[in-house]
């Protein structure tokens, strides 16, 4: 009898997790912006070779620019700022901001490494895109004579036609395949509980 209330008081447990563990993936799920996160989100940022590659480059560029480029909502805002924290915990002056017009070399004179993430786009503001380019370039080249890494976050959709696309090098992110998904799930929650893996995987192909 001791045996049975035993067994009927774990599974009352379960039934208690459960309900808890969806409130937290939806919680995950839901924030679909780096700018909405708050917390300790970057303990459990999915490390994609991207990422990795683009932390490497960094680390082994005395001066250079670089583009991450990707589709809009790949995570390009994401990967910047768990590239940035990292170099910045490894004890370099690295600046992270939105690129604004009003950026001077005095803002940024100061830093190793300095990542600009470009805002979102429209379809139609190539224009505007360029123009920012034109401004990065030209803060570039006023700092000529410093060893300075600027790492400039682009949609992939808006970034071709300029000069400076040609000083790059490029790292390109492409969207989670459905395996990372469920790699990147398990990070997070170190299971696939409520769910199974067929679940998740399933999930993954269909978004």
């Amino acid at each position: 009898m001791r045996n049975v209330k035993g067994k009927q008081g774990m599974k009352n447990n379960r039934a208690e997790e459960i309900p808890q563990r969806i409130n937290e993936v939806y919680e995950w799920a839901s924030l679909l912006a780096v700018e909405s996160r708050t917390g300790n989100w970057l303990e459990y940022y999915y490390w994609t070779e991207q990422a990795k590659r683009l932390l490497l480059r960094i680390r082994h560029l005395k001066r250079g620019l670089i583009a991450l480029i990707g589709l809009q909502g790949t995570g390009k805002t994401s990967a910047l700022t768990a590239v940035g924290v990292n170099l910045y915990q490894e004890g370099f002056k690295t600046g992270m901001m939105r690129w604004r017009s009003d950026i001077t070399s005095k803002t940024v004179q100061n830093y190793r490494y300095t990542f600009f993430d470009l805002p979102d786009y429209a379809t139609g503001s190539a224009r505007l895109m360029k123009r920012h380019l034109d401004e990065i370039g030209q803060l570039w080249y006023g700092l000529k004579d410093r060893d300075i890494v600027f790492v400039v976050a682009a949609q992939k959709e808006l970034f071709k036609g300029h000069y400076l696309i040609g000083k790059m090098d490029i790292v390109e992110l492409t969207p989670l395949k459905p395996h990372q998904l469920l790699e990147a799930y398990k990070v997070r929650f170190e299971t696939t509980d409520p769910f199974t893996e067929e679940a998740l995987l399933l999930i993954a192909e269909l978004s």
